[in-house]
């Protein structure tokens, strides 16, 4: 892959969709600007695809912390989300693979809300029947139902006990 860039930390992971079918996950390895558009090619059954992806910066009114009380099948996620002053939802997403998190949920009704406010409000979630000695990824997500944007926490990870 070759271009024009300019900053973003790396490495960001990029998934690149034909229709429903995934056509590559790769870890791009340049920079990057955030909230511009890139296009990637990818090869898929053999021949080169074009996509244009937008690059999401990770969100600074969110916090993810590191796992707590890590045991072979469970461990406990937490984080902070300023809203800054819109209401929404928080979501825990988590997996094996750091760009294939899978949703997890939040609370009892599969998300926590999020009050407006500027003020940050905490948020946690303890994920059970993980497997043992197994390097897990997690993130903290903010859906922003005033203008139906999501914000996104840095991606962390835990392995659990043997």
């Amino acid at each position: 892959m070759s271009g024009n860039s300019t900053v973003l930390p790396v490495p960001q992971y990029i998934t690149v969709l034909a229709g429903q079918t995934t056509a590559s996950t790769f870890v791009h390895t340049g920079s990057v600007a955030t909230s511009t558009s890139l296009t990637v090619t990818a090869t898929y059954n053999n021949s080169d695809q074009f996509v244009t992806v937008t690059v999401l910066p990770v969100a600074t009114n969110l916090t993810v912390n590191p796992a707590t009380s890590i045991t072979a099948s469970s461990a406990h996620l937490s984080g902070t989300i300023n809203p800054e002053g819109d209401a929404g939802n928080a979501y825990f997403y988590y997996g094996t693979s750091p760009t294939n998190l899978i949703y997890a949920g939040c609370g009892t009704g599969g998300y926590c809300a999020v009050t407006a406010g500027t003020k940050a409000e905490s948020f946690n979630f303890t994920p059970t029947g993980l497997l043992s000695n197994t390097t897990y990824y997690y993130q903290i997500q903010f859906y922003d139902t005033s203008n139906n944007t999501w914000a996104y926490g840095t991606v962390l990870s835990f392995e659990t006990e043997p």
